[in-house]
């Protein structure tokens, strides 16, 4: 096979992914062609990929000393710096970069990219001011970005200047409606600011159902610290429930508000698993979660000499119900829960009934969170078998 045939194959394997033998390829084309400052790039390119940034630094370089004007030579090699923990050097490259080809036209996607890094590295040398002015330009050389919009706001939200950042974040919101950690930054900014309204509208307003556990952990602390105790409880308990992996945060905050609602059987079981969590999944200690343990185990006054320490009990997160009013057309309803939520109902949407068709009159079991306009269910699923088609894969798991 000739070297324009390997070079080909190359490339399609870089595109598939395939990166270590699209590396040995390059490698072995420069290898015959050391002057190809081609190959060497795209050698360097696969190796970068692969993490291999020490390796990938030294193409880039030999594809720079080959071809000194090489644009894409000199961000990627300023992206192995950076990675090195150079930062410094790396911004003597983009400053290289961007004295070449500013204003040179078919070069503004490369000019995008070395603004962005070039604020990337501001930042981590904590010069957060400089890092604001390049993040701006940034945003002004791609203004449909919705990426750049929210690092700009969480640049701006770092040196204080709140109500920028506020600008920002509501850009990106805008730009992109799914991006639940946006809505999570918005929010929480403006409830600094003071404008707690506004932030419940925006914590309320991103759909209950896709929603990652730490927008729901944050949610939570801000309703809990608003004295929304039981609603503060349905979104932590949500959280835990959204984490595949271990979640002391959010078993620690539910502990906590099951403590306030008086269930301390159920607070210790919440206490007890944040602190293994952390330690089994971090290696550190919980103190806080350790202190709230200790309170629920000091013997109350009037508590027998020589009582046993009660043992802890795993809450129930989930809740049974009755679908009470459903809208076929329109896809959604309401379901009105069993036991001590009394006559309040829930909303649901077919969305978040996975692996059943609902309908009037079926009990389900779901997972209670806030939603827009008041308490909905996600993770919807049947508690008796129907017999009905199923629908949209798997019931969720979780409890």
């Amino acid at each position: 096979m000739d070297s324009a045939a390997l070079a080909a194959t190359a490339r399609q394997l870089e595109a598939e992914g395939k990166l270590e033998e699209a590396a040995r390829i390059y490698l072995d084309l420069l290898r015959a062609d050391p002057t190809s400052a081609t190959h060497a790039y795209h050698a360097g390119v696969c190796l970068q990929r692969l993490g291999k940034h020490r390796e990938a630094l030294a193409h880039h370089a030999r594809a720079l000393e080959l071809w000194p004007d090489m644009g894409w030579a000199l961000l990627r090699k300023a992206e192995c710096l950076f990675a090195l923990g150079l930062s410094q050097q790396a911004r003597f490259e983009l400053h290289r970069a961007w004295d070449r080809f500013q204003g040179t036209p078919g070069q503004e996607n490369l000019l995008r990219k070395v603004t962005v890094l070039w604020t990337q590295c501001l930042e981590k040398e904590g010069k957060l001011d400089q890092a604001v002015r390049a993040a701006r330009k940034a945003v002004e050389l791609d203004p449909g970005n919705v990426f750049r919009h929210y690092h700009l706001g969480k640049l701006l939200q770092a040196v204080g200047q709140t109500v920028e950042a506020i600008g920002s974040f509501q850009e990106a919101a805008r730009l992109d409606g799914s991006k639940d950690y946006i809505f999570d930054h918005l929010a929480r900014t403006l409830d600094t600011a003071g404008q707690t309204d506004k932030a419940m509208d925006v914590f309320r307003a991103f759909p209950a159902g896709k929603r990652n556990w730490y927008f729901h952990l944050h949610f939570a602390e801000y309703l809990a610290a608003r004295g929304h105790m039981r609603e503060a409880r349905w979104e932590a308990g949500a959280s835990v429930v959204a984490q595949a992996k271990p979640n002391p945060g959010g078993w620690f905050l539910l502990g906590k508000l099951l403590v306030a609602e008086g269930r301390p059987a159920e607070a210790r079981w919440c206490l007890e698993t944040a602190v293994r969590d952390r330690q089994e999944a971090y290696g550190k200690d919980f103190p806080e979660a350790r202190e709230w343990l200790e309170r629920l185990r000091a013997p109350a006054a009037d508590s027998p000499p020589g009582e046993s320490e009660p043992r802890g009990e795993r809450p129930e997160l989930f809740l049974s119900g009755r679908i009470q009013r459903w809208d076929e057309r329109r896809g959604f309803g309401f379901v009105q829960p069993d036991g001590e939520s009394g006559g309040e109902t829930f909303f649901v949407h077919v969305s978040a009934c996975r692996g059943f068709t609902p309908a009037l009159g079926l009990r389900v079991r779901f997972l209670p969170c806030v939603g827009r306009k008041g308490g909905e269910a996600i993770r919807v699923r049947p508690a008796e078998k129907t017999g009905r088609r199923s629908v949209g894969g798997p019931s969720p798991a979780g409890e």
